[in-house]
């Protein structure tokens, strides 16, 4: 569950930083 929750906020800042 760790890693997936990781790799959900990898995937997060690399949306927002794609928003940018």
């Amino acid at each position: 569950m760790q890693l997936y929750n990781k790799n959900l906020i990898i995937q997060s800042l690399i949306a927002n930083k794609n928003c940018l």
